[in-house]
């Protein structure tokens, strides 16, 4: 538990660096005509004023935001407790009279609960805390209070660890994200913004208003789909044999948004620029896993974002547009072979080179993996079947260190190509508990290599390479290398 105490302070005091500076942004280098709202944008704790506004459109309601947030928690944990029947929902108030004699720890639930919904959750809370015109720091405190009153008093289970970083910190920035894209979306179709921000369902007839904040500051706006195939292999430093699979035909979809000019961009603002890149897919099983459907099914979604909690636009000459800041990674992925999931704030670096014919743009980041997984041991499988037995997750907790590299070049002429790769390296927590759970150190990576030709403006065709590896060094168990590699063919619709 000591453990605990001082990441989840470190944690805490990487993301709110800033939490008592005023924010100022610099304007990106977009049109004039698109920045509409620039003014508005509020820092940690500005608030919004514009002459434009009246006292009510501008006034923060703590109130609302408030029973907003206790609302969400109520409706949901009555939904699972009276509608749904699940046992860990049928709260009695002598289950939670004393929640100081509850014991904090890492929780067993299944992956997508814990590394998906839960941030979704929280981002739940903080929306409706930034729908009433609270500022970040307000919103963030508002999250962290709806975790713990749905952790304290809305289940049976004891208080999570996991839970409670997702939901407020992945809440926060799964939250800011979607909000401000939920203001891009109010001029375009007010229908698609309430489907991004949903709390606004409740909010905006309780305050009367819309919420208030920057617009115009969407940079790319692009939507892909595609086919493809996958083939797997693993190998064993001992005691088993060589483990191959191919998964032979799967579609896929995936959206990529980025909002701010991730190149010249200066701001105190968490989220002010953000990368989001997100999808799924689904085909053919390999005709591995523990039941028939995983057998028979492919599956793919994934996230990955990033971004700048705080940046500087640096002049390093002509012609190079360079950010220089704070970025907080987001990155989740939940696939037929594997999974892995990573919060982590660290350094990055964004450059952009404009040529004459080319333009060559890159990032790098540094980062401290505070609170991550990686799938337990052999996945799904049952090539090692005295490590399911008894009660377990098929992941593992884990901390360490990540880091980002992106390339891009484009030229004038429509051809494109793109280099992205994630790596961790990830170490379990000593304290979680389970069975079998001696995982020792793993590495990842994840690389996407991909060609488009531009075909006329909004549409560009593109051949893709993805390709997984991760390399476990356990303490008693035979250590392991794996490899997943896929190709795909896909057409992209750009919307800007």
């Amino acid at each position: 538990m000591k453990q605990f105490k001082i990441i989840f302070s470190i944690l805490f005091i990487i993301f709110c660096q800033n939490l008592f500076s005023e924010g100022t942004e610099q304007i990106d280098s977009l049109p004039s005509e698109i920045i509409t709202f620039q003014s508005l944008e509020p820092g940690w704790f500005g608030s919004i004023s514009d002459s434009n506004l009246t006292e009510k459109e501008s006034k923060k309601n703590y109130l609302i935001g408030s029973l907003v947030m206790v609302f969400s928690n109520v409706a949901l944990k009555d939904w699972n407790q009276y509608f749904i029947g699940a046992g860990w929902a049928q709260v009695r108030w002598e289950d939670v009279c004393e929640p100081w004699e509850r014991e904090v720890e890492f929780d067993t639930d299944w992956y997508w609960t814990n590394f998906v919904l839960h941030p979704y959750q929280g981002n739940l809370y903080y929306t409706s805390a930034r729908n009433s015109n609270l500022n970040v720091a307000e919103s963030f405190l508002i999250t962290v209070l709806g975790s713990a009153m749905w952790e304290y008093f809305c289940e049976l289970n004891d208080p999570s660890i996991n839970d409670f970083i997702y939901t407020s910190f992945g809440g926060v920035a799964i939250g800011e994200m979607l909000y401000r894209l939920s203001l891009e979306a109010q001029d375009v179709s007010p229908f698609l913004s309430y489907v991004i921000n949903p709390m606004r369902l409740i909010t905006d007839p309780f305050t009367g208003h819309k919420p208030n904040g920057p617009k115009g500051k969407l940079r790319e706006l692009s939507l892909k789909g595609g086919i493809g195939a996958a083939g797997t292999g693993t190998w064993f430093e001992k005691d088993y044999d060589f483990s191959q699979e191919l998964f032979p035909g799967f579609g896929f979809i995936e959206l990529y948004t980025v909002y701010g000019d991730p190149y010249k961009h200066s701001s105190n603002i968490p989220f002010s620029q953000f990368e989001l890149q997100m999808g799924g897919g689904a085909g053919l099983g390999s005709g591995y896993g523990v039941d028939s459907i995983e057998q028979k099914l492919m599956y793919d979604i994934h996230i990955f974002s990033n971004g700048m909690l705080f940046a500087r636009n640096v002049d390093w000459g002509e012609n190079l547009d360079t950010t220089l800041g704070i970025v907080l990674d987001y990155d989740f992925m939940w696939h037929s072979f594997m999974e892995f999931s990573s919060l982590a704030p660290g350094f990055a670096i964004k450059q952009r080179y404009n040529g004459s014919n080319n333009i060559v743009k890159w990032q790098f980041h540094l980062d401290a993996l505070l609170l991550g997984t990686s799938d337990f041991y052999y996945f799904r499988r049952d090539l090692l079947p005295t490590l399911t037995s008894g009660p377990c997750r098929d992941y593992g907790y884990t901390f360490g260190g990540e880091t980002v590299v992106k390339f891009n070049w484009e030229n004038i002429k429509g051809h494109s190509l793109d280099l992205a790769f994630n790596g961790y390296a990830m170490y379990k927590f000593p304290f979680q508990t389970q069975n079998n759970d001696d995982t020792g150190w793993e590495f990842l990576g994840f690389t996407d290599l991909s060609y488009e030709f531009a075909v006329s403006k909004a549409i560009s065709v593109g051949i893709a390479n993805e390709f997984y590896f991760k390399k476990a060094l356990y303490d008693e168990k035979p250590d392991l290398f794996s490899i997943l590699d896929s190709t795909t063919c896909y057409i992209r619709y750009n919307f800007m």
